[in-house]
């Protein structure tokens, strides 16, 4: 426990919530608050705010869905791998395919890092291999899915949250601490630029 992230009061306050960059980041500041309240000798105490990120996002999302902004079903991890798994059985390309779970799997990880950096998944006009044809199709077929059954990939929740703040301010008006992240992808720091220009703190 001594050698944890240090717990600061300011973080755990009520109306702050703290987000981390792991689950097991945020099970370990848990953690460590619960045995800081027990040394002080209290037997009661109010769980703190502590989510880690994809949580977090799922959280405003939610809150911004009960409010009346949008009927969009989110796509979870593994929905959206067997939405994958199934493009990929039904495309041309199964047939030269030993392992289609595993390439599945692979251009999941390309579409979700597409997603973060906010880039096109190869414009019209630029050459590309076989490989990234194959990709390019898979993925537009799953860009069709959802937008004809409105479903939301949770990999476009933030920048999608950030056009939706953009517009209108969130309804959750907490402080916000984050913590343990090394950097963060356009995406992600969109997010937080929106919501600090709302006048969260952040």
């Amino acid at each position: 426990l001594h050698a944890m992230t240090p717990i600061s009061p300011d973080w755990l306050r009520p109306g702050t919530t703290v987000v981390t960059a792991s689950a097991r980041l945020a099970r370990r500041l848990i953690l460590q608050y619960t045995a800081s309240r027990l040394v002080a000798g209290q037997p009661v105490w109010e769980t703190p705010d502590i989510l880690p990120w994809n949580a977090w996002v799922d959280r405003l999302w939610s809150s911004h869905c009960w409010s009346g902004g949008r009927s969009d079903m989110k796509v979870s991890a593994a929905q959206r791998r067997l939405i994958w798994q199934q493009i990929l059985e039904s495309s041309p390309q199964r047939k030269s395919m030993l392992q289609p779970a595993t390439v599945a799997d692979r251009a999941i990880d390309a579409w979700q890092l597409l997603q973060e950096w906010g880039l096109p998944v190869f414009p019209a006009g630029v050459f590309v291999n076989e490989d990234a044809r194959a990709f390019r199709s898979w993925a537009n077929a799953y860009i069709h899915r959802c937008r004809e059954n409105r479903w939301l990939d949770e990999s476009a929740l933030p920048a999608e949250l950030t056009r939706i703040f953009q517009q209108s301010t969130p309804a959750d008006r907490c402080a916000l601490v984050f913590v343990g992240f090394d950097d963060l992808a356009p995406a992600r720091a969109g997010l937080l630029e929106v919501l600090a220009h709302s006048g969260m703190t952040v």
